[in-house]
C-alpha cells in the first residue's frame, strides 16, 4: 500500500472514529443529536435539518447545497434521546478536460472523491501530463459549466507527481445545483483560440454580462481569466472585446505603462 494511500485510510479512520457532537433537535417530548457528514465523513457546515414527530416515529431530514438530500425515521421507545447521523452523496458530475478551443485533453484524467476538501466545498482533481501544459498555472485553468458558461473555480493548487501535474481545484458547493451535469476543466494550453471558438467565448462573456440572474462575480472572472489567455491584438482580431475583457486590457496596459515610465 503506497502511503498517499495510507496518508487518505488514515484520513478517513480518524474521522469515523473520532466523537462528533452533533446539533440535537427537538421532535415532541424527544431530543434526536444530528450530525451531517460528506461520504468522506467530513461535516458539512452548512446543512439543513427537518425533525418532527409522527406517531410513535421520528422523521428527519437533511439537505446541504451541492449534496443530494435524504431522509431517514426512528421509532420511539421508553428512550427521550436519540442520535442519527446523515451521509449525504454528491451530485453526480462528469468531468471533461479540454483546451480553450474545446479540444480534449485524452490524457488528462481526474479523481472525483472528495477526499482532503472542506464539506462546504467541491473539489477536482485532475491529472495533466507536463507537455500538455507547457506553463502551468492557477490562472491558466478554470471550470466550465454549460449552462451559465462559468468559470467556478475559487481555489487551486499544483503539484507534480511524476510526468504530470496534479491540479486540485475547489468550487462553491451550491453552484453543483445550477450547473448542469457536465462540467468542462478548461486549461490554457498557449494553443492560439481560433476565431470561432473566440467568437463563442465572447458570446458567453457578453451573455454574463447582461443577464439580470448572472450569479454575482462571473461576469468579472470570465473576463479576467480570458485576458490572460487571448492577447489583446487576437481578441480585437476576433471581433468586437466585451466590456469587461477590454477593461482588463486597459488595467494592464495602464499597469505596464507607470511600470515603464518609472524612474531607474
Amino acid at each position: 500500500m503506497g502511503l498517499r494511500i495510507k496518508s487518505l485510510f488514515v484520513l478517513c479512520l480518524l474521522a469515523i472514529c473520532l466523537p462528533v457532537h452533533g446539533v440535537p433537535y427537538t421532535a415532541g417530548n424527544f431530543t434526536v443529536d444530528v450530525v451531517v457528514r460528506s461520504t468522506t465523513m467530513a461535516l458539512i457546515p452548512d446543512s439543513k435539518v427537518s425533525c418532527w414527530l409522527d406517531g410513535k416515529v421520528i422523521r428527519l431530514s437533511a439537505k446541504a447545497p451541492g449534496y443530494l438530500a435524504k431522509s431517514a425515521s426512528i421509532n420511539v421507545g421508553a428512550a427521550t434521546y436519540y442520535k442519527y447521523d446523515f451521509v449525504l452523496p454528491d451530485i453526480e458530475k462528469d468531468l471533461y478536460a479540454v483546451d480553450l478551443n474545446g479540444v480534449p485533453i485524452k490524457a488528462a484524467y481526474f479523481e472525483k472523491a472528495q477526499y482532503g476538501f472542506a464539506g462546504n466545498v467541491y473539489g477536482i482533481t485532475v491529472y495533466i501530463p507536463k507537455h500538455d501544459w507547457p506553463r502551468p498555472a492557477p490562472k491558466r485553468v478554470d471550470i466550465f459549466d454549460q449552462i451559465w458558461g462559468g468559470p467556478w473555480k475559487t481555489g487551486c493548487k499544483i503539484n507534480e507527481v511524476d510526468e504530470f501535474y496534479q491540479v486540485k481545484m475547489t468550487m462553491d458547493r451550491g453552484a453543483l445545483n445550477w450547473t448542469g451535469r457536465r462540467l468542462l476543466i478548461g486549461f490554457d494550453t498557449r494553443k492560439k483560440v481560433s476565431q470561432q471558438n473566440g467568437r463563442a467565448w465572447f458570446k458567453v462573456l457578453r451573455k454574463l454580462e447582461s443577464d439580470p440572474k448572472t450569479p454575482k462575480g462571473l461576469a468579472a472572472a470570465m473576463g479576467e481569466f480570458l485576458s490572460t489567455s487571448i492577447p489583446e491584438d487576437e481578441a480585437n482580431q476576433i471581433g468586437e472585446v466585451p466590456f469587461t475583457l477590454q477593461a482588463y486590457y486597459s488595467e494592464a496596459a495602464h499597469f505596464a505603462s507607470l511600470h515603464r515610465d518609472a524612474p531607474r
